[in-house]
C-alpha cells in the first residue's frame, strides 16, 4: 500500500506560514510584535504547531496579495487576513486558532 507523506505526517507537524506584508520596516516590525505575543500565547493551547513567519517589503510581492501599500499587511497560508493598519494580538490569536483548529492540531 504506497500512503503519501502527506497523509503520514503526525499533526505535530503542522505548519502555519505567516507573511507581514509591508514597505516600511517600522511597521512591519511592529506586526512581527504582535504576531510573536499572539503565538506565544497560544503555545500552551497548540504545543506541537509549527510556525513560519516572513518579512516582504518587495511591492510586486505584496500586490499579489493586497493593493493597500500604506498599511502593513499580514497573510497566513498564503490568505490575505487583514491590511487595514497594525491588527491587535486578540485578533491575530483568532486568525491563528481558526486556522490550527481546522487542522486539528489542538
Amino acid at each position: 500500500m504506497d500512503v503519501s507523506a502527506q497523509q503520514c505526517q503526525p499533526a505535530d507537524q503542522q505548519v502555519i506560514r505567516i507573511k507581514i506584508l509591508g514597505l516600511k520596516a517600522q511597521q512591519r516590525y511592529i506586526v512581527r510584535r504582535v504576531v510573536q505575543s499572539a503565538l506565544a500565547a497560544l503555545q500552551k493551547e497548540y504545543p506541537h504547531f509549527r510556525v513560519t513567519v516572513d518579512e516582504v517589503s518587495d511591492w510586486e510581492t505584496i500586490q499579489r496579495y493586497t493593493a493597500v501599500m500604506i498599511a502593513p499587511a499580514l497573510v497566513i497560508n498564503d490568505e490575505l487576513v487583514y491590511d487595514q493598519w497594525i491588527p491587535t494580538r486578540e485578533q491575530v490569536e483568532g486568525w491563528l486558532r481558526e486556522r490550527l483548529d481546522k487542522a486539528g492540531a489542538g
